[in-house]
């Protein structure tokens, strides 16, 4: 694994962990001083606070779901949602819940600004106590109803043993979550509050133009106490609000053209359909985890591989040692090639690829090299534990011994005249020794003799 792969993952893996929970502290000392501060006698009854209100409140209920669950797998290791069902549902249902609850509040505090700052009287009577709760209460019902798809259709997805993610069904439900998340909790919000935001910010204007019209007809304005408290909270609430507003929009803008851009990127893409019988089986072995893969027979090895490296990228690159890839006859590859050129013992078997950590005090590489009349020579690496009758059908399959092929060939140990059993591994018949020198044979040339 590249070291700059490295570097991100564990520069990721600490941002989650120790400014994760910072943030979080954070977030929940401001949710509690906003919740202080409008609880007061003097605040409470007024509608566009009932709305802050609510927005803080559930901001300070997701704050202990989705961003402590996140933190929890990616800072410490601990994916409680890719083991348990019930975390698995709750973090998309408080999730897509949170989301919609926050925006949807924020646009009915505009909208209650807007009628606020209406120059009509019959307008600015809308704004009251009763209509936000009834509001509140309603939209709550909805969002609850509504998103109760998440809590069926997610589902814990296992990969390889002891690997599992927690995801949405595949097929017609993420595409749908997709384009919901790109519009209802995308777009449509912030420019819901956008319009309504210039809108209050219009009205204002004109209440201060009416005002100024009228100071210079020598018209006389009498405001007694009261009407001019109430003005005040009014403002302050608005410059809050607004403050809400612009601060939601910055925070979605990233995820809004991240969402677009897949979206686009994903439509221009070129799809090919095609028989699966064209599509080659690529297992690819890591420990005891195993993944499998469909490649044309022109894809290159390194689709495959950079496939299996984000589908376990939480136990490779936490790893400084590098990896070796293997063949099904232990040859080491140490280039990117064509699918089609792998081996595999017929046209109906998947190519089988092994993934080893390499171990600093440990040779995991043997370097065979073929001479044939001192005029040709080929090299290759293999595995420590590689067979000989591995490399038996290496032979074969890359037509070293064309001019003279054979069924089989039996490997001549020259230093101790004997034969290598075809079921010893390169490591046992190398034992201590650097480097030996072995004959191949045609089998044909051997006799049994039976003392």
């Amino acid at each position: 694994m590249s070291a700059a792969a490295a570097f991100l993952y564990a520069f990721q893996q600490n941002l989650f962990k120790y400014v994760g929970p910072l943030l979080i502290v954070i977030g929940t000392v401001s949710c509690l001083l906003n919740l202080l501060v409008f609880t007061q006698s003097t605040m409470r009854k007024n509608p566009c606070t009932i709305y802050l209100i609510t927005v803080n409140s559930v901001n300070l209920i997701a704050f202990y779901f989705i961003p402590l669950l996140t933190i929890f797998s990616s800072g410490y290791g601990v994916d409680l949602t890719g083991n348990n069902p019930v975390f698995c549902r709750l973090q998309f249902y408080v999730g897509f819940l949170s989301s919609s609850l926050e925006s949807s509040y924020l646009i009915l505090a505009s909208i209650d600004r807007t009628l606020v700052t209406s120059s009509n009287a019959l307008t600015r009577k809308r704004s009251t106590r009763r209509l936000a709760i009834t509001s509140v209460i309603c939209v709550g019902l909805f969002w609850t109803i509504f998103h109760v798809h998440a809590l069926i259709y997610s589902q814990i997805i296992q990969y390889a043993p002891g690997y599992s993610v927690c995801y949405f069904t595949p097929g017609a439900y993420s595409t749908f979550v997709t384009y919901y998340g790109l519009s209802l909790n995308g777009v449509i919000p912030p420019l819901f509050m956008l319009i309504l935001g210039c809108w209050t910010v219009k009205n204002i204007r004109k209440v201060r133009h009416i005002t100024q019209h009228s100071g210079s007809t020598h018209s006389v304005v009498v405001v007694v106490g009261r009407p001019r408290i109430l003005e005040s909270k009014d403002r302050q609430l608005i410059r809050m609000l607004l403050v809400e507003i612009v601060t939601y929009i910055l925070c979605k803008t990233p995820i809004i053209s991240f969402l677009i851009y897949r979206e686009v990127t994903r439509i221009q893409t070129q799809y090919r359909v095609m028989e699966r019988s064209s599509l080659i089986s690529v297992n690819v072995k890591y420990d005891e985890k195993e993944l499998t893969y469909f490649i044309t027979m022109e894809g290159k090895l390194s689709s495959a591989l950079s496939y299996f490296i984000l589908d376990l990228k939480s136990i490779l690159l936490t790893s400084k040692n590098p990896f070796i890839v293997f063949d099904e006859l232990g040859r080491c590859l140490m280039e990117d090639r064509l699918v089609g050129e792998l081996y595999r013992s017929d046209e109906n078997t998947p190519v089988q690829i092994h993934i080893v950590q390499c171990n600093e005090q440990t040779n995991f590489c043997c370097q065979v090299t073929f001479i044939e009349n001192t005029e040709y020579s080929q090299s290759e690496c293999f595995m420590p534990t590689t067979l000989w009758k591995q490399m038996n059908l290496w032979l074969k399959s890359q037509n070293i011994l064309s001019e003279n092929a054979k069924e089989s060939y039996c490997f001549w140990y020259i230093e101790q005249q004997c034969m290598i059993d075809n079921n010893q591994s390169l490591s046992s018949v190398l034992n201590q020794v650097e480097s030996i020198t072995v004959d191949v044979i045609d089998d044909t040339d051997f006799v049994d003799v039976i003392v």
